[in-house]
């Protein structure tokens, strides 16, 4: 998108910092004081709603504006328009700070219209699971029986999938429901280029932030258990070694896992 208005860089500007995996850049632009606000805005908008204004001087980088700020120039203040609670300056100086795209810019939904986009992450969590207490004793073989109270603790770390959606209008209130189910299907992470088996995901939550312009960015939080969030950590009583396995009710019907997390296909 291009600027509409008036305004040239100042002296001893741009300058850029390359590092490993990241060019950086910052500009100073002078503008008239009336028009710096609107400068500020066509700096941070851009063909997409995710990338402001391309860096001029390099445009084969594709570094974006990412911020601008807003500060008076050196000089008096104007002499027209002052009021007792506003200055009223005659020019103002923009600072706006490029950079290349970086891992989590957002980036287009594949497959998805209109025009969408989405960011993918992992996050780190942890989860905390009991073990068996019969075959151990205190201090030695022979020591004191752990009472069923001391059994100790295993902390597992897993991960978490974050899938964002941004620029909403609104959440489909179904999927408030959804929370605390686990994925019927496989899902597919695009941008991490993972698959997620059946229930593998526990819906975990959901946070909504409102933007300026009044959309909403709409993050799920899926927590990962690669093993199944409908198998649970058991231990051999015999030899100690445990993993995670199906549990079956003694009274089913029939003899089919039991299911304390019910799926649903709730991925957007």
């Amino acid at each position: 998108m291009a600027i509409t208005v008036s305004h040239f860089e100042v002296d001893g500007y741009p300058r850029e910092t390359q590092e490993r995996h990241l060019f950086k850049a910052v500009r100073k632009l002078r503008c008239a004081w009336t028009d710096a606000q609107t400068l500020r805005a066509d700096l941070l908008k851009a063909d997409t709603p995710y990338y402001g204004h391309l860096y001029p001087y390099d445009t084969a980088l594709n570094a974006r504006c990412r911020s601008a700020t807003v500060a008076p120039a050196p000089g008096k203040i104007s002499q027209s328009g002052i009021s007792v609670d506003m200055a009223d300056y005659e020019s103002a100086i923009v600072t706006a700070n490029y950079s290349t795209p970086q891992p989590n810019d957002p980036q287009v939904w594949p497959g998805h219209e209109p025009e969408t986009y989405i960011s993918e992450s992992l996050a780190s969590m942890t989860e905390f699971v009991t073990l068996g207490y019969k075959n151990f004793r205190w201090g030695s073989k022979a020591g004191n029986e752990i009472e069923p109270a001391q059994a100790p603790g295993l902390l597992i770390h897993g991960l978490q999938y974050r899938f964002t959606i941004y620029s909403q209008t609104t959440v489909d209130e179904a999927y408030l429901d959804f929370l605390g189910t686990v994925n019927e299907s496989m899902v597919t992470a695009n941008l991490l280029d993972l698959d997620f088996q059946p229930e593998t995901l526990l819906f975990a939550d959901l946070n909504m932030v409102k933007g300026a312009d009044s959309l909403w960015d709409v993050t799920y939080i899926y927590a990962i258990r690669m093993k199944g969030w409908n198998k649970w950590y058991w231990e051999d009583a015999n030899t100690g070694v445990g993993d995670f396995v199906s549990m079956y009710h003694k009274d089913a019907a029939d003899d089919q896992p039991h299911k304390v997390y019910k799926t649903a296909n709730w991925f957007p």
